[in-house]
């Protein structure tokens, strides 16, 4: 499989990851919680960062819609036929969406695997399966009623994070240049504990561009592209998983990951080899939405590890990282004595 570094659309790829920062203290430092420590010595860039996302936070609660531990670009991304070098081509690429393409993105997130195109009375009823607060329902309510006016309100948030975030980027490009000639994407991949080789071969990709994140996100993502991979990578994302001793800190954040009833019982079942979402959805009285919210977030903290995509699990459990944490019970409370 070729692989090579995708340099030109990392600005593109980190202005449309950027607000996804301003959740980083509920997804990340709860799961993993190493990445603060990571960051200590660009502690001022990445509190100006949150500033900045604070103060935006009215349009980026308008126009940056989640669901499902998933975020709208995700949708927005898989949709581009190439993805953009630079903010001009962005803008005019989600100029050109029509309101059903936009639609069929908003349907895709809010439950995955629409066969179809559907309406916006259609959408709605997808909408109201949700479990959003009233801030939420009515920012999706509103992207349903008029999606042109949603991505023009998105186009608009685009430009405000340009205008601080530029000479934030500009400050790690050396950073990002040394990492990316010292990287060898097959080991990596080779090595990564959260996706195995089998995943990897899974997707059957006959390439796949790697783009280098700037230090502040945490975020290692795979996602397929047409017949291409994409593999967007920190520059020190390998410090949150070449440890081999699971610290206090991470441990009290699995610990508390674990504490939701509802999540611990998901990986319980998400064990078992052979399960599917609908099946466990209907066992734990959720929905399949939600069970995937909670496979998302248990596979942020390393607890579920991807496989091959054709498999019917397509996950397993992290076994070494659970006996870690196991034997981190044992000895403090001397069971090992």
């Amino acid at each position: 499989m070729k692989t090579r570094i995708n340099e030109s659309s990392a600005y593109c790829y980190e202005l449309l990851m950027l607000p996804s920062i301003a959740q980083f203290d509920d997804q990340y430092t709860n799961l993993i919680g190493q990445w603060r420590h990571i960051l200590a010595d660009d502690e001022l860039v990445f509190d100006q960062v949150q500033e900045e996302l604070a103060r935006l936070s009215s349009s980026i609660n308008s126009f940056y819609l989640q669901a499902n531990g998933q975020f709208f670009v995700t949708e927005l991304i898989d949709c581009f036929p190439k993805f953009p070098d630079d903010i001009e081509s962005l803008i005019e690429l989600l100029g050109q969406m029509d309101e059903a393409t936009i639609l069929k993105m908003l349907a895709q997130l809010l439950q995955a695997d629409q066969p179809e195109a559907l309406s916006a009375a259609e959408v709605f009823d997808l909408l109201l399966e949700e479990s959003f607060t009233t801030e939420q329902y009515w920012a999706w309510a509103k992207a349903i009623h008029d999606p042109l006016a949603f991505i023009h309100g998105f186009c608009q948030l685009i430009f405000d994070l340009d205008r601080f975030y530029q000479s934030i980027y500009q400050q790690y490009e050396k950073e990002r240049s040394d990492y990316a000639q010292r990287l060898d994407v097959e080991d990596l991949l080779r090595r990564l504990p959260m996706i195995s080789t089998d995943f990897i071969e899974g997707l059957q990709l006959d390439e796949i561009w790697v783009t280098i994140l700037s230090p502040i996100f945490p975020q290692l993502v795979i996602m397929k592209h047409h017949n291409r991979g994409i593999l967007l990578l920190s520059t020190r994302h390998e410090k949150l998983w070449t440890g081999h001793e699971l610290s206090q800190e991470d441990f009290f954040d699995l610990l508390k990951l674990l504490s939701d009833p509802t999540r611990y019982q998901v990986l319980v079942r998400a064990s078992q080899a052979e399960w599917k979402a609908k099946d466990i959805a209907e066992e734990l009285g959720i929905t399949p939405a939600a069970v995937s919210y909670h496979v998302s977030r248990l596979a942020d903290a390393l607890l579920l590890i991807y496989q091959n995509p054709n498999d019917k699990a397509s996950i397993k459990i992290n076994q070494e990282l659970i006996r870690s944490l196991i034997q981190r019970l044992s000895e403090d409370l001397g069971l090992d004595e």
